[in-house]
C-alpha cells in the first residue's frame, strides 16, 4: 500500500536530509535514502524538485564550514572543504597524528593524543592546567634542595589555598600523603611523581603525632 505524506512531513524530511548533508539535497541524494519519501511523491505534490528547493531551501542550508577550524567558507565553490591552505595542512597533520597511539602523561599518567597538545615541552604532558603547572614547577626545582616562596605560592594555589581538614587559609604547610616533610616533597617533585595536600599548623601537629 502506498504511504501518504502530509505537506508538513515532506518539509520535515527535506530539512532532515539537508541537515545530514549540510547542504541543499539533490535528486541523487534523495534516491539514495531509505525510509524517506520518494521523488515521485514530491513531484506529485509540488510539481518538480526545483519547486521543492525554491519553497523550502534556505541560505543556511547551503553554508559550508571549514573541517579544521569550523569557520564559514565564504566562496561559491562547493568542492572546497577548508577556508585556507593552512587549515588544509593542519587537518591533514591531525589525521596523521590520530594514527599514532596515545602517549602517557608523565604527571597524571592518563593517556593523551599528540594532536591534542600544542607542543608543550616536547609533548610529554597532557593538556590539563594542573599537569602543566606541576611540570613547570618540577623543571625549576631540579637544581635546588629547598622550595622558594614562588614555588610554595604555586603549589598552594593548585590546592585551593585552604587546609585540607578545616578550610583555614592563613598559615599553610605542604604535606605529602605519607605524612612526610617538605624535603621529601622536593625529592618527589624532582622525580615528577608527587601528590600533596595543605594543612594548617594545628592539623600538622596532629598528623605528626598520628592523631588523625
Amino acid at each position: 500500500m502506498k504511504r501518504k505524506y502530509t505537506k508538513e512531513q515532506l518539509i520535515f524530511y527535506f530539512k532532515k536530509l539537508a541537515g545530514q548533508l549540510n547542504r541543499i539535497p539533490t535528486i541523487e541524494d534523495l534516491e539514495k535514502q531509505k525510509n524517506f519519501p520518494s521523488l515521485t511523491v514530491y513531484k506529485e505534490r509540488f510539481g518538480s524538485w526545483e519547486n521543492v528547493k525554491k519553497s523550502f531551501a534556505t541560505k543556511e542550508m547551503n553554508k559550508k564550514f571549514c573541517k579544521n577550524c569550523g569557520k564559514e567558507i565564504l566562496f561559491e565553490k562547493q568542492t572546497k572543504q577548508f577556508c585556507s591552505p593552512k587549515c588544509d595542512q593542519a587537518y591533514l597533520k591531525k589525521e596523521k597524528q590520530k594514527a599514532i597511539p596515545p602517549k602517557q602523561c608523565s604527571i597524571c599518567k592518563n593517556p593523551f593524543y599528540v594532536y591534542e597538545v600544542k607542543n608543550f615541552k616536547k609533548r610529554k604532558i597532557c593538556n590539563k592546567k594542573e599537569c602543566k603547572e606541576y611540570f613547570t614547577i618540577s623543571l625549576s626545582v631540579k637544581k635546588i634542595n629547598k622550595l622558594t616562596k614562588q614555588h610554595r605560592q604555586k603549589l598552594t594555589t593548585l590546592k585551593g589555598n585552604k587546609c585540607f581538614y578545616c578550610d583555614f587559609d592563613k598559615i599553610l604547610h605542604l604535606m605529602t600523603k605519607n605524612r612526610h616533610s617538605e624535603k621529601k616533597l622536593v625529592s618527589m617533585i624532582k622525580k615528577k611523581n608527587f601528590d600533596f595536600f595543605l594543612v594548617c599548623p594545628n592539623h600538622k601537629e596532629m598528623l605528626m603525632r598520628k592523631m588523625i
